[in-house]
This record gives structure tokens, sequence and C-alpha cells, in this order.
């Protein structure tokens, strides 16, 4: 019997908060792939190579290859480079227990900077199964096909139209997913310094009756009841949006609906602040940035931080549980405004929210890019990860960077100041006289 093998690789993480980020999305396009190969009756295994939430940082392995591919992994302190799941042994194991004939590999490939464990599972496979062809498809191949060129393998570049209508396959994990993922508009349509999703995929909406659909089949067939939608901006049409919320409500009572790849705070209207309230909806991811609007100019987004701070008052006056909710900010940049990060802070957790410091991680042929790239062209694509700062000049601007990180992660708001203290007293004179401001605003 010939095989189609689907592998979800590990992930590459180089910290406690990367895998933190990491360790919870499903391969949900790739599922999707899965399932319209088996409808046209081909034997098919699924292969997930990842780790959801599982041990904490210090316990995972260390990725051994790492020197295949940097010179110097120790000009990055405090960081350490480990594998957010299984390794080739375990895929061996896997493969070396089919009985039958692979006949094709497929690969999913999404962070660019995750590429290592991507080429060292090609090559295995090359030379342990050199008969089976071998498939690459995801963002990263789509948006770097060029860099995947030595590997001679096939590569596929952009979306997988014939699967459009498939529903994700979840009975293929060993245990039931905490979540499932559903998507209602692809694509967007503003071109943020750090960001690609506007030329990757143009603008799409689902029919909000296919996505009904799906999400009824999970729902009822794997009693999946939380939902993540994994839109760029599912907020470039609100009506659509409000519109899904009201549909699914009527049909399904207990389903929760999360928005944690974050909604564009500008677009919020009280008729959308309602609904978020009335359903319940509380994972959602807050994209602010920074709090300074030089910065809002310097990142090309198309409002004000006034905007964006109107809208978190008004969620917060209709009662608004935030208690779910992570707010982004923008970290690692030679620009950086530290008083704008200090702000973020201070609104995430007078709110009740959750501070979510966001390291830049320079994509290829982004803005943020090209304004850099005299200073990062000789970094391999594995040293653009956020969380290595590739903007860092120095050692010592190394370790400020992983500092600020580490601070404004912290729940303990005293904690936080004295270790600003510890850096600047102008920052904590600064975080004192907004922490009054605040207080005043954020109080039931």
């Amino acid at each position: 019997m010939n095989y189609y093998v689907f592998i979800n690789p590990p992930a590459l993480v180089v910290d406690g908060y990367q895998e933190e980020a990491h360790a919870s999305p499903y391969p949900y396009s790739f599922l999707k792939i899965l399932s319209y190969y088996k409808s046209l009756g081909h034997k098919c295994l699924f292969i997930d190579m990842m780790y959801y939430k599982k041990p904490p940082f210090e316990k995972l392995p260390l990725y051994e290859n790492i020197v295949s591919y940097i010179k110097n992994p120790t000009n990055y302190p405090n960081k350490s480079f480990r594998i957010l799941g299984r390794d080739l042994n375990y895929l061996g194991s896997t493969l070396f227990n089919i009985k039958g004939e692979i006949k094709k590999f497929f690969i999913t490939a999404c962070l660019t900077y995750n590429y290592p464990i991507i080429w060292d599972i090609v090559n295995y496979l090359k030379r342990e199964f050199p008969k089976a062809e071998i498939v690459i498809g995801g963002f990263y191949p789509t948006w770097l096909p060029e860099h995947l060129s030595n590997l001679q393998v096939k590569v596929y570049a952009g979306k997988f139209t014939k699967a459009d209508r498939c529903i994700p396959d979840y009975s293929v994990f060993e245990e039931r997913p905490e979540f499932a993922i559903f998507r209602l508009i692809e694509g967007c349509v503003y071109k943020c310094s750090f960001c690609c999703n506007s030329e990757v995929f143009k603008v799409r909406k689902l029919p909000i009756i296919q996505v009904l659909k799906e999400i009824e089949h999970i729902y009822s067939n794997y009693g999946i009841k939380d939902f993540e939608n994994w839109d760029p901006n599912v907020m470039i049409d609100k009506e659509f949006l409000k519109s899904f919320i009201i549909k699914i409500r009527k049909r399904f009572v207990d389903i929760n609906l999360r928005f944690e790849m974050g909604i564009q705070l500008s677009k919020l209207d009280n008729e959308l602040i309602k609904l978020f309230v009335s359903e319940s909806i509380k994972d959602i991811t807050l994209p602010l940035e920074s709090s300074n609007n030089d910065m809002l100019k310097f990142f090309k987004k198309p409002y004000r931080f006034e905007n964006v701070f109107d809208k978190i008052v008004t969620l917060f006056k209709s009662n608004f549980d935030f208690s779910r909710s992570h707010f982004t900010f923008m970290l690692g940049y030679p620009e950086d405004n530290i008083e704008g990060m200090i702000n973020c802070y201070l609104i995430s957790i007078l709110s009740g929210g959750i501070p979510q410091p966001f390291p830049v991680t320079l994509t290829p042929k982004t803005l943020d890019y090209k304004r850099y790239y005299d200073f990062i062209k000789d970094k391999d694509l594995l040293e653009l990860n956020g969380n290595l700062f590739p903007l860092a000049r120095s050692k010592e601007e190394f370790l400020l960077k992983d500092k600020i990180l580490y601070i404004f992660n912290l729940k303990d708001m005293k904690v936080a100041r004295r270790e600003l203290d510890s850096i600047s007293s102008r920052f904590s004179r600064y975080f004192d006289a907004e922490y009054e401001k605040l207080t005043k605003v954020f109080k039931r």
C-alpha cells in the first residue's frame, strides 16, 4: 500500500516567551489538504512533531545542529536554541513502523527562521527514502522559494485551492485539540512595516455558510467547543464579522469564539463592542504596537493611538472581561520608545489584561527588512528571529532589549517599576506619572 505522509515539524525556539507563543497553533490549512487527499482515496498518515503547551523551556531538547547554520550561537546571551517538539529520532521510528511504501511526503513550513528544522527533515527523508517525492508548502516556501532552491525538492508556493472546501481532519491528533481554527477573511489591505500579509494573499471573504458548516462538523464529531479565528485582519469588514457572530450564536449557544490573532481596535464600534460583551468573547489579542504616534507612523499604521485608547476605555466601561486578552506592543528597534511601551504595559495591567511585548522579526522583503538591510545582510535567516534582537548593535544593547522583554512580561507592576528604575530613573518617574493618570481611567 502506498502512503502519503504529512509532517508537521517542530518549532525552533530560543526562550520561554517564544515557546509560549508557538505552542498553540494547529496547522489548519495542512489538515484541510490532508482531508483532500483522503477524499481521493489515498492512504494518509499525519506525523505531528510539535508540542502543545507541554514541558517548560529548560526541559526542551537542545538543537544540536545549530552550528551547521550559524558560526557562533553563543553570541546570544540568555538564549538557547531548543526544539519545541519531537526530534528526527521520533520521525524515523514512526516512519520505519509503516507497513507499506511511502509515495510522497508533504511538509508544512510557516516560520522563515524555523528553516533549519525543515532542512534537517528534508535531508533525512532524501537519505532514508530516496524514491519518495517531497513537497514543501506554507508561508516560508511561498514567500522565499529561492531560499529552498538547494534542497532540490518540489516547492508549492501559494494556496492549495483544491482543499478550500475540505474540512480539517482533527482525528489525526493523539489528543483532542483544545481548540479548532476557523477562517473568515484572508489577506490584508494594510502594509505595516514589519508585515507582509497584504502581499501574500489577496483579500477574500469566505462564505459564512461554509464556515458554519465546518464549525458544526468539528463541534459534532470531535466535541471541540473553542474556535480560534486565524485571520491576519478579521476587521477588514466589520459588518461581515458582526453577521458571523450573530449567526453562529443562533446555531451554537455553548461555543467559545477566540480572536487571538488580533482585532484592529481603531475599527471597533459600539455595536461590535456590545456583541463581544454580550456573547462573552474574552480571548482577544489587542495590538497596541506603541502609544507613541511617531512610532505608529514609523510602523505605517493607519491610525493614531488616541483612536485605539478610546476603544479600550469604551470596552472597559462596557464591562468587557480583559482577563484572557493579550495587549501586544513592538520591541527590538534602534528607535524603540520605552515610554510608549510603559503606557502599553500599564494599560494592559490596569484594564485586567495580559501584557505581551512583541520582538520584531525581520522578514525578508518587508519594509523593515529593507530599512535595515545594510546592518542585517550578513545574518542568517534564523538570526532574524525577533527574540534574538537582530537589530541590536552590541552585546550591551542585546541584553538591554532582553531585559525590557522580561520587564514587560511581568504581571507584578511593583517589580516592573523597580526593574525599570534599574535602567534609568527617568523611566520609573514616567511610570509613576502615567500610573497616576491611568488608575483614574481604569477603575470599576
